[in-house]
């Protein structure tokens, strides 16, 4: 529907300044690209291949250069500011994480399989959670294992943050996102 979409743009904003195609990318099309995205985020080579290519094709777009040399396209994003999908997936689960860990009116609880630790060792801190290991890729990359290991690869100061705001932006900050 997005590849849809991003035709319908082509076909009715191809002359338009860049700051009006930015702004109907933005507004149309990243967030069908989102939707859910802090709980299904493909993690097969193809799906996020499939996804990418959309903004891909949409940062063609919004600086008009259908020029096909490499690298071509990875500089459209960096002049854009785009992140790529899959770092914002990934902001999109932390954050959901931070607001179920943290009480933030959240409707998720955590699960009983998903425990904290109780081990007091160099890295305990008592918001991290057991690793949980899988066979199957259903499970394995299910929200909570996927997650898990995540949140606790983040460093203490940033689990310890208070409000969601100032998370956010420590993990910006964190992922190197704020150029």
């Amino acid at each position: 529907k997005t590849n849809r979409t991003l035709g319908f743009l082509r076909r009715n904003l191809g002359k338009c300044p860049e700051s009006v195609k930015n702004q109907a990318y933005n507004t149309l099309i990243r967030p069908r690209l989102e939707y859910c995205s802090s709980v299904w985020d493909p993690h097969t080579k193809k799906h996020v291949k499939d996804i990418e290519g959309i903004q891909r094709r949409a940062a063609r777009f919004v600086k008009s250069c259908y020029v096909r040399v490499p690298g071509t396209v990875t500089n459209l994003l960096n002049e854009l500011k785009w992140p790529s999908l899959q770092q914002r997936r990934l902001i999109s689960r932390l954050t959901m994480m931070f607001k179920i860990v943290n009480d933030q009116n959240c409707p998720i609880q955590i699960p009983d399989y998903v425990q904290k630790k109780t081990r007091i060792t160099r890295s305990f801190h008592p918001k991290r959670f057991i690793n949980l290991g899988s066979k199957s890729n259903t499970y394995k990359y299910s929200f909570f294992i996927r997650t898990v290991k995540e949140w606790n690869g983040l460093p203490d100061e940033l689990i310890e943050q208070e409000t969601l705001k100032s998370f956010k932006s420590a993990l910006a900050d964190y992922l190197n996102l704020n150029h």
